[in-house]
Parts: C-alpha cells; sequence; structure tokens
C-alpha cells in the first residue's frame, strides 16, 4: 500500500523493500506449518500443493492491470494487492492452527496444545508428556542448521536454492524482452514471447501437478530427472526462439525449473526438526534470492556484451549440472542415514 502512494524513487525502493520482507517470511513460515500439520506420507504434497497458489496467483496482476487500471490509474494493483493481504492476516489469526508440534515445545502453551489436540482428535491429559526427538528445544539456533548430516546438506540445499532461482529468473525475467525483437526481426508476432511466458507459468503449475506424490514417495529424485531435463529444454530456448516450436519449449523448461522449485520447497520444509524449521526454510529462501537477483543481472551483462540468443540460454542452462551433482550427494546423505536430529513427537501417557 505504501507503493501505491509513493511519490520518490527512495519511497518506492523502500515500499518495495518491505514487500519483499513480509513475502518472503510469510512464504518460509506457511511451508514449515504445511510441514508440521501434514501427515507424514503427504507431507511434499500438502507444500507443494500450497506453492502452486503462488503460481497460479500471478495470473490477478495482469487481470487487475487489463481491467482497473484504464479507470483507476496503475496504483491500484497496489491498492488491491496491500488490503487483500490484510484480510486473509485476520482470517489466518482467527482461523489458522498453530503447529501442534511447536507447542509442545513451549511449555506456557500447553492449554493451547491441548485444545488443539482436541481438535485433531487426541485426548491429552493433564499427567500426559510430550516426548520430542528435537531436544525439547522452543528456540532455533543457526548452528542448528549444521548439526550431524546437515553440516553438508544445509549448505548443498542452499547452493541448489540459489542456483535454480538464478536460471528460472534468468529465463523468466528476460523471455519477453530478448525475444520479442528476434521474432519481429524474423517476421513473427510479438504476442508468441507473452503466450511463451504463459506457457512458461503454466508448464511449472503442471508439474506440481504431476510430481507432488512422487516427491513424498521418492524424496529427490524426481528433482534429478526434472534437472536433467531441465537442462536441454532451457538451451535449446534461444535455438527454437523464432520458432513456432518456441511456446513449447518454454513450456518444457518452465515444467523443469518450476517443477525442481516446487520439489526443493517441499525437501527444505520435511528435512530440518520442528524446533528449526521455519529457520532452515527462511536461510534457504534468503540465500537462493542470490540467485534471484544474480541471473536476471548476468542476463543483462551478457546481453551488453551482445551474446547470440543462442549461446545466452547456452550459459544459463549451465549451472544445473552442478545441481545434478549436489542431488546426488544430498540422497547419498539421507540414504545412508547419517546422524542427525529427528523430527519424531509422540506422546507418552
Amino acid at each position: 500500500m505504501l507503493v501505491a502512494v509513493a511519490n520518490s524513487v527512495d519511497h518506492l525502493t523502500w515500499a518495495r523493500f518491505l514487500t519483499g520482507f513480509g513475502v518472503g517470511g510469510v512464504v518460509s513460515n506457511t511451508i514449515s506449518l504445511n510441514a508440521e500439520m501434514a501427515p507424514r506420507r503427504v507431507r511434499a504434497t500438502f507444500i507443494i500443493l500450497m506453492f502452486i497458489g503462488t503460481t497460479l496467483g500471478g495470473i490477478f496482476p495482469p487481470i487487475v492491470a487489463n481491467t482497473l487500471v484504464a479507470t483507476y490509474d496503475w496504483p491500484i494493483i497496489f491498492w488491491i494487492g496491500g488490503i487483500v493481504p490484510l484480510v486473509i492476516a485476520a482470517l489466518s489469526f482467527f482461523i489458522l492452527p498453530e503447529s501442534i508440534k511447536y507447542l509442545s515445545l513451549v511449555p506456557s502453551r500447553r492449554a493451547e496444545m491441548v485444545r488443539l489436540a482436541a481438535r485433531m482428535g487426541t485426548t491429552i491429559g493433564p499427567n500426559d508428556v510430550i516426548v520430542s526427538a528435537s531436544h525439547n528445544r522452543d528456540k532455533a539456533r543457526f548452528i542448528d542448521l549444521f548439526v550431524g548430516k546437515f553440516a553438508l546438506i544445509t549448505p548443498l540445499m542452499w547452493l541448489l536454492f540459489a542456483i535454480n532461482l538464478m536460471v528460472f529468473y534468468f529465463v523468466n525475467i528476460w523471455l519477453q524482452t530478448i525475444i520479442t525483437p528476434a521474432l519481429i526481426k524474423a517476421g513473427g508476432n510479438a504476442a508468441t514471447a507473452q503466450n511463451a511466458g504463459l506457457m512458461f507459468q503454466l508448464g511449472g503449475s503442471v508439474c506440481g501437478l504431476v510430481m507432488c506424490r512422487f516427491v513424498d514417495k521418492m524424496g529427490l529424485r524426481p528433482v534429478i530427472l526434472l534437472i536433467l531435463l531441465g537442462i536441454p529444454s532451457t538451451a535449446a530456448i534461444g535455438y527454437l526462439a523464432t520458432t513456432p516450436w518456441l511456446v513449447w519449449i518454454t513450456f518444457v523448461s518452465g515444467f523443469c525449473l518450476l517443477g525442481i522449485q516446487f520439489g526443493l520447497n517441499a525437501t527444505a520444509g520435511i528435512m530440518y526438526p520442528t524446533h528449526v524449521r521455519a529457520l532452515g526454510v527462511g536461510y534457504a529462501f534468503g540465500i537462493g534470492r542470490f540467485g534471484a537477483f544474480g541471473g536476471p543481472a548476468l542476463g543483462g551483462m551478457l546481453i551488453g556484451m551482445n551474446f547470440p540468443l543462442e549461446h545466452l540460454y547456452l550459459i544459463a542452462a549451465a549451472p544445473l549440472v552442478i545441481s545434478v551433482i549436489a542431488c546426488v550427494v544430498m540422497i547419498f546423505l539421507h540414504d545412508t542415514g547419517a546422524d542427525a536430529p529427528s523430527d519424531e513427537t509422540v506422546l507418552a501417557h
């Protein structure tokens, strides 16, 4: 809402910073709450389905822009974008339950935990004890992100987030900007590039629906397959940019790149124990954001150096090779059962 009343570049800059601050906190905490409340067998599914809302939500700003901006000017986008989250926040305050696992770690909130457990069909008596393998800590410590096998898994997760977001935003941000001139020069229609951008997002949403159960059952293994498919499909965008195949190759690239991110989001939300889950997810997204703004920056630099379109997307896809290696190592660490905190919380009568 501050953006809607911005009257200077500095005002706009800080308003956008605060927007990003809030959105980033919502994402990490919502993933954590989904992982806490979902049954173990469908945790990844719940997280991925939740995140599909992010991509589907992206269709509303263009609708608002096309229908209301002509009458109410551009601030209407940000008035709606500010007021709707306030309404959702109010509803969440009264309706959304706290994680019962987290409440079990906070003795002062035992009464709240008992009421929530009753709603879920479990009776907790006054003498019952909650036993948690998370060492019954209610405070997250940064060092906990590096205990046992997480000493390697956490940096690898950060690397995967950074690389995938770098490639994703490289493709997403520059897709229409650099391909539209190439299409027009080749005698094509600029609308094709817009359709390609839409297909890129649509491909990711479809992948989320398709892969969620596979991630629940197989962990990161489906993500490796998506990375292997994402390398050639992303690299091919530059070669097919002026052909009728553009919309379909961008669909495949979006299917892979957004699908990879869905899988990483679910994995980050599942692998950490309760007391440090939100911290782990938050750091993964925070570190990943360096890749998110690094990708478009790298693209701008390469465009400024007049790299051919074919080479741009070849370079964009190259870092995904490192992601394959990182995924293999993470799967190996998980399968070996290396020492790390568990996330089991049980009721002892």
